[in-house]
């Protein structure tokens, strides 16, 4: 089931939404410290996200499927955001340097059409980072936040389903070891929780984050050697 747009708005909102959207955030700029003239792509609900890189990059796009609905953004701009269906994204072929997928790969409909459309307008150079939630945290198990919606992945599923797809992983990260709760205390310790969870509670981060990169070469399956040879073979016959 999708989170409506308004639910997720009102999440990011909230104390909790606030400090979960900085702990991921500081997540991925360990990734992406520098997105200097990179053309930056947002699918899902990336909006907290997104921001650090507004003013950091020559172009930032956020889509937003037509299941989930879409806001303006940013609201005192011109806004950057648009409505699109998860196999037609309306962008020409290599036309963004950077995706940020974030609520978005554990709603697809269509998973391999959905990573297929993102590859197709990848740069050959381009890089994706993949934000999921963990199937082993508390936050999967737990539907009053954005994090227990969906299909979560195990860090070994989200990188075979990358790779199945035709992106290669090279950087992988874990985080948000803060328990889903508004309490002020566990709040305000959230820094301490961050520390304490790279070192001992690594797999039941409440996400994992891969970044991977566009796999432009690939070997030809056995099949179609077999097919090749037959032609051959029944060529020679003729």
């Amino acid at each position: 089931m999708t989170v409506d747009v308004s639910d997720l708005r009102d999440f990011y909102g909230s104390p909790l939404g606030q400090v979960t959207a900085r702990l991921i955030t500081n997540r991925i700029q360990t990734l992406w410290p520098d997105l200097h003239q990179q053309r930056l792509l947002g699918v899902g609900y990336a909006l907290p996200y997104l921001e650090p890189y507004l003013t950091k990059t020559e172009r930032v796009l956020a889509f937003m499927p037509a299941q989930q609905g879409v806001l303006p953004w940013p609201t005192e701009e011109r806004s950057l955001t648009a409505l699109t269906y998860e196999a037609t994204l309306p962008l020409p072929n290599q036309s963004i340097d950077r995706i940020l997928l974030v609520h978005s790969i554990e709603h697809a409909h269509n998973i391999s059409a959905y990573l297929r459309e993102l590859w197709r307008v990848m740069t050959d150079n381009g890089r994706i980072i993949v934000v999921a939630p963990n199937r082993r945290s508390l936050w999967a198990q737990l539907d009053f936040t954005p994090f227990g919606q969906g299909q979560p992945y195990t860090m070994t599923q989200l990188r075979n389903l990358l790779k199945a797809n035709m992106f290669m992983p090279i950087h992988e990260t874990r985080g948000l070891y803060l328990m889903p709760s508004s309490s002020r205390l566990l709040l305000a310790s959230n820094n301490i929780l961050e520390s304490l969870g790279d070192r001992v509670l690594r797999k039941f981060s409440g996400v994992i984050c891969i970044e991977a990169m566009k796999q432009v070469y690939m070997n030809p399956p056995v099949h179609h050697a077999r097919h090749h040879r037959r032609t051959i073979a029944q060529l020679a016959k003729i």
